[in-house]
């Protein structure tokens, strides 16, 4: 297959249309029609990354940046509306004995920091292997990062349903008590876009 398709084939699956719709969440709570609108936000963003890797992966597209553009474009749009959630979902948690478990406005602006972090890299090498090295590095941190949010609403979903309320631990980096924007700092440890420093020795993708 030629370059130039294989490009056309990643960009393609960026413009077709999201079925999610922003919906206002209410100062007193959220609906489940909300919690599914968010999760539909968070299994977009997981199916665009996915895509996202097998078209920079298969073969380097001619153009490169347009490509990365293109998914840019998409991705953040849709986290900047999960972003408008995080708050009030937090607050659900916490009404519902979830308190110490309570990440989502953290874990929206990690999305957010990732994309910036990779903003600034993508296609930045003169190495083939490196760029796609990187690509594939921020759609696994992507990924995991909506994979976390759908669990999240499927727990929302499944309490509401039958009154049972179970949540998973915390992702890696938020904490009830002291975070900022998503970001964690504690002691000079610092979370930023899925990358974890501390005092010199960095975690890079699950890699010490």
């Amino acid at each position: 297959m030629r370059l130039e398709s294989v490009a056309l084939l990643g960009i393609a699956s960026f413009l077709i249309p999201s079925c999610a719709s922003p919906a206002s969440p209410g100062s007193t709570g959220i609906s489940s029609s909300e919690i599914q609108t968010y999760q539909t936000l968070a299994l977009d963003v997981e199916a665009a990354a996915e895509t996202y890797r097998m078209a920079m992966t298969a073969a380097m597209p001619a153009d490169c940046q347009a490509v990365h553009d293109q998914y840019d474009a998409r991705v953040r749009t849709w986290v900047s509306q999960m972003m408008q959630f995080g708050g009030d979902m937090d607050d659900f948690m916490a009404a519902h004995n979830g308190m110490m478990d309570a990440d989502m406005a953290c874990l929206a602006m990690a999305m957010m920091d990732e994309l910036n972090h990779y903003q600034a890299t993508a296609c930045g090498s003169s190495t083939l292997s490196e760029n796609q090295a990187e690509a594939v590095r921020h759609s696994s941190e992507m990924r995991s990062f909506a994979d976390h949010a759908v669990t999240r609403s499927q727990q929302m979903m499944h309490g509401l349903d039958d009154g049972m309320w179970s949540w998973s631990p915390m992702m890696e980096g938020c904490g009830p008590a002291q975070h900022d924007g998503g970001i964690m700092r504690d002691g000079g440890m610092m979370r930023d876009g899925g990358m974890m420093r501390d005092g010199g020795m960095t975690r890079d993708g699950g890699m010490m």
